[in-house]
C-alpha cells in the first residue's frame, strides 16, 4: 500500500507539559529562544541561544578533560556497526534510537494497516516540523 500524502491530515506531535519535561528536552531547553523569536526579539533570542550553546560547549570540554565519551539518550550513530539502517540513512550521522508509535485509531481508515512501528530518521523528523509544533 502506498501512502497518499495529498489527502493526508496533518498530525502534530503531542508533548508533555513543560513542567513535566526534563530540563534538557528540546521544547523546554529552547523555550526562551522560541518565545523570543515569536516576539520578534532577536536580541533575547540570540542571548538565550548563546547561553545554551556556551553551556553545551563547557560541558563538552569537561567531558573531554575527564575522558568521558558522550552518548546521547535518544540517538545512535549510524557508524556504530549495529547496522539496521533504512533507505537513505547511510548518509546520516545519527538516527533515532527509539520506536515511533502512531495510534492507528487516530488515522483515517485507509491508513490504519500501514506499519508505523519503525525507526525514524532524524532527517524525516526535521522535515515534519511546523510552526504549530512550538505552541
Amino acid at each position: 500500500m502506498l501512502f497518499d500524502a495529498a489527502h493526508a491530515k496533518e498530525t502534530y506531535p503531542t508533548t508533555r507539559p513543560l513542567d513535566q519535561q526534563d530540563e534538557r528536552e528540546s521544547q523546554r531547553l529552547w523555550k526562551k529562544v522560541t518565545d523570543a523569536i515569536k516576539a520578534q526579539d532577536q536580541n533575547i533570542a540570540t542571548d538565550e541561544k548563546s547561553r545554551i550553546e556556551d553551556m553545551q560547549r563547557q560541558e563538552a570540554s569537561q567531558r573531554s578533560q575527564e575522558g568521558v565519551e558522550w552518548k546521547p539518550k535518544l540517538f545512535r550513530s549510524t557508524h556504530d556497526g549495529k547496522g539496521g539502517l533504512g533507505p537513505d540513512e547511510e548518509s546520516l550521522d545519527w538516527i533515532i534510537n527509539a520506536k515511533v508509535y502512531v495510534d492507528p485509531w487516530n488515522l483515517p481508515s485507509n491508513e490504519r494497516d500501514i506499519d508505523y512501528s519503525c525507526t525514524a530518521t532524524m532527517e524525516a523528523l526535521l522535515t515534519r516540523r511546523s510552526s504549530k509544533f512550538y505552541r
